[in-house]
């Protein structure tokens, strides 16, 4: 098993105690850039955050108030002002997880950890918390997720029936990162021209999300695209050279 069904099935392993929130990382495991002001609020008529850090205290801030809702707007606020940066899929994970959507808040810790990789901070901590729903988790969310999970763990033995079951979760309730295992059991299952249209379309949802240029750079390779294969593997090694996905791919003419 490569790529994301691999790292997703490493949950089963990192089920280990979290010990507080703790600031994920603002960029390839150095700590987030701290604020000015750690209580970045215009309710209490603290300046609209302007950086990474002031978001990251702003979202700390509404998650200390028990506002929630507040938190995972703002997080997603943030995401989109600095969509390279590390730590807000994790960070949208906990609002999610502090309101008892277990679903999304799953989702969003695996796109944080396939983001950044689980050797790095905050994706070590996001696999640790998915790992936990799945492991104390209750009611029909969580049993939903369990069985995504074993469709990906049969990828490699039967990819065929993994795309299938993970199609069916992708129709019912999009998600990215549905989306992203789906197009590596196609892959796997030698329906490549959906693999690649499917890998095209993530690239576009998530414009720096590394894997999805590498597993369809590799598709493309392997189609006789080789150049524009390459040029997507160069690309990846461009928004992050030290990638857990960049291991061994190759963008050498």
């Amino acid at each position: 098993m490569t790529g994301a069904a691999a790292l997703l099935a490493t949950i089963l392993l990192a089920s280990v105690p979290v010990k507080g929130k703790g600031k994920p990382a603002a960029g390839k495991g150095k700590a987030a850039p701290a604020s000015s002001d750690s209580s970045s609020s215009e309710s209490r008529g603290v300046p609209h955050p302007e950086s990474v850090g002031d978001y990251f205290d702003a979202v700390d801030y509404a998650m200390d108030a028990d506002e929630y809702a507040a938190a995972e707007r703002i997080a997603r606020e943030g995401s989109g002002h600095f969509p390279q940066a590390v730590g807000f899929h994790l960070l949208i994970g906990d609002a999610l997880a502090a309101r008892g959507k277990m679903w999304d808040a799953f989702f969003e810790y695996q796109w944080e950890a396939l983001r950044v990789g689980p050797e790095r901070p905050s994706g070590a901590e996001a696999q640790a918390k998915a790992g936990q729903i799945l492991e104390n988790g209750r009611g029909t969310d969580v049993d939903e997720l369990r069985v995504i999970v074993q469709a990906v763990e049969q990828t490699d033995a039967d990819p065929a029936a993994s795309a299938a079951t993970l199609a069916r979760f992708a129709e019912r309730r999009p998600c990215f990162v549905i989306d992203v295992l789906l197009a590596e059991a196609e892959a796997k299952a030698g329906r490549n021209a959906d693999a690649i249209n499917d890998y095209r379309e993530l690239i576009r949802r998530d414009e720096f999300f590394v894997p999805a240029y590498v597993e369809l750079g590799e598709l493309l390779e392997k189609a006789g695209k080789a150049q524009e294969g390459k040029a997507l593997v160069a690309k990846a090694r461009g928004i992050d050279p030290d990638h857990w996905r960049l291991k061994g791919a190759s963008d050498a003419p």
